[in-house]
């Protein structure tokens, strides 16, 4: 899937689903939620996932420092958890 991008992945990922209305699609992109409802997924806001994850939850905690939340980054150490914490619910490791 090289050269593709993430939203249009996520999307044909749904479409071809035999079973769309059993899954659920996490974000707060309003492109990727409104095609992937279109489809039968169901949607959920991040918020969600995170409320779900209390071990992961403090590495996504807004702060007070304006540039953090401009620059949406999160620390490779708290990337790592979140990824680790998915593929463990996914299955996938």
């Amino acid at each position: 899937h090289s050269g593709e991008d993430a939203d249009a992945r996520i999307i044909a990922m749904i479409q071809s689903s035999h079973a769309p209305q059993a899954t659920t699609v996490i974000s707060d992109d309003t492109y990727i939620r409104n095609h992937c409802k279109v489809y039968g997924a169901q949607i959920k806001p991040v918020s969600s996932l995170i409320a779900r994850a209390p071990q992961i939850s403090g590495a996504c905690k807004k702060t007070k420092s304006s540039a953090h939340l401009q620059s949406k980054k999160i620390s490779p150490a708290a990337k790592n958890s979140i990824n680790q914490f998915l593929k463990k619910e996914w299955g996938i490791e």
